[in-house]
């Protein structure tokens, strides 16, 4: 299931790639969103910086859902890349369960605007699960989306602090 979700911020770009790649920014989006954030892996390698992340949270999930996954705590492993001088991160999930049967990719574009900037998230999850493929890739695309949200606006609040 494709997805978009664009914000508005009212800085450069750099200051809110700036503001997104700090530690204190992880911090309060874990704590917003219940998650487990665990750094994996960082390094910048050939001109581009790449992070891994491990992201763990528990979901009240339907029936059907926990009966597919095996549980109610999602996790997955979340590889993104960017060039050093680039606006364009790109970013791959990897759960620990489903293996095969999802794929999660997309990019992350921040530009910018007259009045700062706007990040534009494009992604495509898909979940290859007979008979609930389709409503799994809907409640994680909705996750998804509350997730950018909250991050959105812990970013427009450490701006503004």
């Amino acid at each position: 299931m494709r997805f978009e979700i664009r914000h508005t911020f009212p800085c450069p770009p750099e200051r809110l790639w700036e503001v997104t790649d700090s530690e204190e920014f992880e911090r309060r989006l874990a704590e917003a969103t219940g998650a487990t954030r665990v750094l994996l892996e960082q390094s910048v390698k050939d001109g581009s910086r790449y992070t891994k992340r491990r992201i763990s949270m528990k979901r009240d999930l339907p029936a059907p859902m926990r009966k597919a996954l095996g549980t109610d705590e999602i996790s997955y492993d979340q590889e993104t890349w960017r060039p050093v001088e680039g606006d364009r991160l790109r970013w791959q999930i990897s759960p620990k369960v489903l293996g095969d049967r999802f794929s999660g990719t997309g990019t992350t574009t921040v530009r910018a605007t007259p009045a700062g900037c706007e990040r534009i998230i494009a992604g495509d999850l898909q979940v290859k699960v007979p008979l609930i493929g389709g409503a799994m890739e809907k409640r994680l695309v909705d996750d998804v989306t509350a997730s950018y949200e909250r991050a959105a606006k812990i970013a427009l609040d450490m701006l503004a602090e």
